[in-house]
């Protein structure tokens, strides 16, 4: 990350929300001009703690954010395969020790998350929805959503 040594970490004395305003708006600079900003959400988040600085991280560590909240907040990105986006969605879960609740809490993530709204209506139709059949679901679709509809946000790919 040499190009992003003229980034300088977030300073966390005096006006810190200023500081911040101006920190976020350079990162974002960064991000656009390095051609960051069209990785995966989990890529951006690691690039941001690494440019953030250690100060700012262990002020990070410190906020209580639940569980639910971490999942709250994972969609599925523009142009990212739904198994990469599925990885990542157990991957956090299972961070989480929802334990049992595990597969029931990706099922919901999945469908609260997936950028193709034909396929969260197909998942509303399955009573007792669980990730297998989710996962079943998006396997069969692949014959009807392999090609890539911006404009209808059918992203789900093979």
């Amino acid at each position: 990350m040499t190009d992003a040594n003229r980034l300088s970490s977030l300073d966390l004395t005096g006006n810190v929300s200023e500081n911040w305003r101006k920190f976020k708006q350079n990162f974002k600079i960064y991000m656009v001009a390095s051609r960051k900003s069209e990785k995966l959400t989990e890529v951006k988040a690691t690039i941001l703690f690494y440019l953030v600085g250690e100060d700012a991280v262990e002020v990070f560590n410190t906020f209580q954010i639940s569980d639910k909240d971490r999942t709250d907040y994972s969609k599925q990105e523009d142009n990212e395969p739904f198994q990469l986006f599925l990885n990542y969605l157990i991957k956090l879960v299972h961070s989480c020790e929802f334990r049992e609740q595990s597969d029931a809490i990706v099922g919901d993530c999945i469908f609260m998350g997936v950028r193709n709204t034909a396929f969260q209506q197909e998942m509303l139709r399955i009573n007792n929805l669980t990730l297998e059949k989710a996962c079943e679901l998006v396997h069969n679709s692949f014959s009807v959503y392999k090609v890539s509809r911006k404009d209808k946000g059918l992203m789900i790919q093979p």
